[in-house]
């Protein structure tokens, strides 16, 4: 073969090794086409064509930052990036993973190797927080002035350790609205069968019945997915142990265990009462999460034990639909409470990124009064900090005067040692593999393990 037909080859080789290689990487002129990492991370830049990140996820461009965010949340928060980029110029390039438990495998990998990104949306809890190694790996906000912005819940949950590492320094604001627990219901189904919105538990089991008599399945449930499955149990604890007793405090002290709370073993009883009552879909123990709130919109449960956050996701899916549904506080012991997981989710900072500058600025712009009213008014329940905003049809009269009246309880971000999964305990519960007794032996098995292996005091 002659040398120019050689070099001809080679040449046509290297072109296509070059577009195979630029189709790998993402290459795109889309408005929010994305790019996946060997982690399965996905790069997508707020509302622009995609540009390449740093390989640690801090940005080399020094007009903007890298923030990396779970799937689902991502929507939300690139209106907050666009918001931000209108107001100072500064761009938000999004890294993107699936949710679930993976996803904080990754992260603490990547705070044990200084790999994290300039902003991370990571959970609010002290445990977790913990794992990213804070006092080290993230800047510290405790002398922030947007921290005066706070509501009162998240307050009470920062005295537990909530958004630090338990060392007393804040390192995270609060960002998610998924801690409002709250019970949907279909506005036409409650109408049709002439029920009002139940107050007490009693009068949640009695509207059970009528729906469930009527042909419809008075609650879904996705037992699958597993999580949603939880927030029953902490709806029923925060209503159970509130501000006035002193039951987490014991427990955090390792003075009590979680068998000696009769409560706990309770709520887990009255949850198998509504299973055996059949008062949930007969399928929920193969449902997903997408397929609960299918089922939900399109009126085949007239019920859903949620957070507060399901309901911006409702709205995008099923548009034509959500003009009939609505929220109201869930009862169990006391009335109009709003049980609220804490401060759900926070937005952390790297202390050793380039853009230190810049991330100051991303947290300073989303705690400002001006985001946090587009924030919320897209989201609603605006829980987690001093900041009114219109509430929709959609939010019951109980609901609204209990959030005006701060009447939100934080459940399980008091805690500061960790009982394990409990959503697997719940599908073990369910399935009956487990009795509600055996669940909270585990609880306290786990319970030990952890706040033995964090050196908590009485442990």
């Amino acid at each position: 073969m002659s040398r120019g037909k050689c070099l001809k080859l080679v040449s046509i080789f290297l072109v296509i090794l070059l577009v195979a290689l630029c189709m790998f990487s993402g290459c795109s002129t889309g408005k929010q086409t994305v790019s996946s990492d060997q982690s399965g991370t996905q790069a997508v830049q707020s509302g622009q064509e995609t540009k390449s990140t740093a390989k640690e996820g801090q940005s080399n461009d020094n007009r903007s930052v890298v923030m990396l965010v779970q799937q689902e949340e991502f929507n939300s928060l690139d209106k907050v990036a666009q918001r931000f980029e209108a107001k100072t110029g500064i761009k938000v390039d999004f890294q993107v993973l699936p949710g679930g438990g993976q996803f904080y495998d990754i992260m603490r990998a990547k705070a044990n190797t200084g790999e994290l990104p300039d902003l991370l949306c990571y959970a609010g809890d002290v445990v977790s927080i913990r794992g990213l190694n804070p006092d080290y790996n993230l800047l510290d906000l405790t002398n922030e002035p947007y921290i005066e912005k706070f509501a009162p819940i998240v307050n009470e949950c920062i005295e537990y350790g909530n958004l630090t590492g338990g060392d007393g320094k804040i390192y995270g604001i609060p960002y998610t609205n998924n801690g409002g627990l709250v019970l949907y219901y279909n506005k036409k189904i409650f109408s049709d069968l002439k029920l009002s919105v139940p107050n007490t538990y009693d009068d949640f089991l009695n509207v059970c019945e009528v729906i469930k008599k009527a042909g419809i399945d008075p609650l879904c449930e996705a037992g699958q997915a597993g999580w949603p499955m939880m927030w029953y149990f902490y709806i029923a604890s925060a209503n159970s142990w509130d501000k006035g007793t002193d039951t987490m405090d014991k427990l955090n002290k390792n003075e009590i265990q979680w068998a000696d709370v009769p409560e706990v073993v309770q709520i887990f009883k009255d949850q198998l009462v509504l299973r055996d009552k059949g008062y949930y879909n007969k399928d929920m123990m193969s449902m997903t999460f997408d397929m609960q709130r299918e089922y939900f919109a399109n009126g085949k449960a007239a019920m859903m034990i949620h957070n507060s956050y399901n309901f911006m996701l409702l709205k995008e899916a099923f548009p034509d639909i959500v003009k009939d549904l609505a929220m109201a506080p869930m009862p169990y012991k006391n009335d109009n409470i709003i049980p609220n997981v804490g401060v759900g989710g926070a937005i952390v900072a790297s202390r050793y990124s380039k853009n230190v500058d810049l991330e100051k600025q991303f947290l300073e712009f989303f705690t400002s009064d001006e985001n946090l009213t587009a924030y919320y008014t897209e989201m609603g329940l605006p829980s987690l900090y001093n900041v009114k905003v219109s509430l929709g049809p959609e939010y019951d009269d109980t609901l609204i005067d209990a959030l005006n009246n701060h009447s939100t309880l934080a459940a399980f971000n008091k805690i500061q040692a960790s009982i394990g999964t409990l959503h697997t305990y719940e599908q073990d519960l369910f399935l009956n593999v487990k009795t509600p007794e055996q669940v909270v032996k585990v609880m306290d098995e786990e319970w030990q393990k952890s706040g033995k292996a964090s050196k908590l005091p009485g442990f």
